[in-house]
């Protein structure tokens, strides 16, 4: 176990399941990082010290996972926290929605990158997202995502979740199963329809919160500029 922890930790789903070996359940993870029941919230500081100290994440890597936390949207579009602080309420919402938003963030990272998950670029990373996106992130070589959604043939108005499927099959090459987790995600509302911009919005949601804060400042280094 002691092994497993020093290696990196570059996923919410990874973080999840050494939260979950740490502490016995995701929901008793806030309280045994922050060490109190009261608290309700984490700056950034706290966020990797806590990290470090619990299960042994490095500060690079707990640094990434609060941008991931940060740029995970909703099913709506909007984000789960703000910049400064992570709220219980997101570390619980970021947690129970890992795995999808894992998907969410390698079709991003695919289409950023200048590929599709069928004819990915040579550059679009494939493993460690996390590190390899915030490598990335300060070169000039992604692209706006709506890029990979021009001159496709994609259905318009609301859709079905079997059309979604289909459409994510047929235009991008998404596994069905991968095609279902992202439809539940996204339709937040349980309408049982969306439109496949909804899609590109959650992309561009991401696109724009996560590569501004791909590699936050240590907080060493922010102290040294106030």
């Amino acid at each position: 176990q002691a092994l497993e922890r020093a290696a990196p930790c570059q996923s919410l789903v990874a973080l999840r399941a050494r939260l979950v070996d740490k502490f016995g359940t995701a929901a008793k993870a806030w309280n045994g990082l922050t060490g109190k029941e009261s608290v309700e919230d984490m700056t950034l500081a706290q966020w990797q010290k806590a990290l470090r100290s619990c299960v042994d994440v490095s500060s690079e890597d707990s640094g990434q996972l609060w941008a991931w936390m940060r740029a995970m949207p909703r099913g709506s579009g909007r984000l789960v926290c703000d910049v400064s602080h992570l709220t219980r309420a997101a570390f619980t919402a970021a947690l129970r929605a890992a795995d999808v938003v894992l998907k969410l963030f390698e079709l991003f990272a695919s289409f950023a990158a200048g590929g599709t998950p069928t004819t990915s670029s040579p550059s679009a990373p494939t493993v460690g997202i996390g590190g390899a996106l915030a490598e990335n992130a300060t070169k000039s070589g992604f692209q706006a995502v709506s890029m990979a959604f021009e001159g496709v043939p994609l259905a318009e108005g609301p859709v079905t979740q079997a059309r979604f499927e289909e459409q994510l099959s047929e235009v991008f090459g998404i596994a069905a199963p991968d095609a279902r987790a992202i439809f539940g995600f996204l339709d937040v509302e349980k309408e049982g329809i969306l439109e496949m911009d909804d899609l590109l919005d959650v992309l561009t949601v991401i696109q724009g919160s996560y590569l501004p804060y791909a590699a936050p400042k240590q907080p060493q280094q922010q102290q040294q500029q106030q």
